[in-house]
């Protein structure tokens, strides 16, 4: 196995990725830095992530992402998506999309236009996927650290906090920050992350 330099969209997070092919994704934004990432030609179909042991900077990450955002949402998990909604839908690291749901946007915590609906790359579940960490959230849920780099179940009627970018043709996607809690599911009616979120935002206002 060769180690070599690889651009994972923007987001200066380390983490160890297999793949099949690493020529996949759209180029990194100017200013940021490229992700050190082992390429394993031999592996099945994917992408597959892992932290590294040393990574220390998750907290500064989290509040860059937050920072970063194109737009913030409280949305609910409503249905699976139909074959003609999929084609839409941006898939992570630029994969095809197999599967989708489609969420109603709740709320609007920053970033317009957000329409009111929107279909995300994943799958429903009836099982919860609350992250096992103390808000502020290090790390992405339960459900994103099995090896794919994103947390893609969602539980049918659950609110989720998505944090979001647009991609190259302007489509929102919370998958742009490998290992991070961009999607994650909500405690209602009063959920820490949440709070903590809307607090970044605030702060981020209030600056000059």
């Amino acid at each position: 196995m060769s180690a070599l330099p690889l651009s994972v969209l923007h987001a200066p997070v380390f983490f160890t990725v297999f793949a099949a092919s690493h020529a996949f994704g759209p180029a990194p934004l100017p200013n940021h830095p490229t992700i050190p990432a082992h390429v394993d030609r031999s592996a099945p179909t994917g992408v597959l992530c892992s932290i590294e042991e040393g990574d220390s900077s998750r907290d500064a990450q989290v509040r860059q992402m937050i920072r970063s955002a194109d737009a913030i949402i409280v949305a609910v998990a409503r249905r699976p998506a139909t074959a003609a909604e999929l084609r839409f839908a941006p898939g992570a690291f630029g994969q095809p999309v197999r599967d989708g749901v489609v969420f109603g946007t709740v709320q609007v915590l920053r970033g317009k236009p957000v329409p009111d609906t929107l279909v995300i790359e994943g799958e429903l579940t009836e099982r919860d996927d609350f992250n096992a960490y103390g808000a502020p959230y290090p790390a992405v849920r339960p459900s994103g650290e099995r090896g794919s780099c994103f947390a893609k179940e969602y539980r049918r009627g659950a609110e989720f906090l998505l944090v979001l970018h647009r991609d190259d043709k302007s489509r929102l996607t919370p998958y742009w920050w490998p290992l991070l809690p961009s999607n994650e599911q909500l405690h209602m009616p009063k959920d820490l992350w949440l709070t903590w979120v809307r607090s970044q935002i605030d702060e981020t206002k209030s600056r000059p």
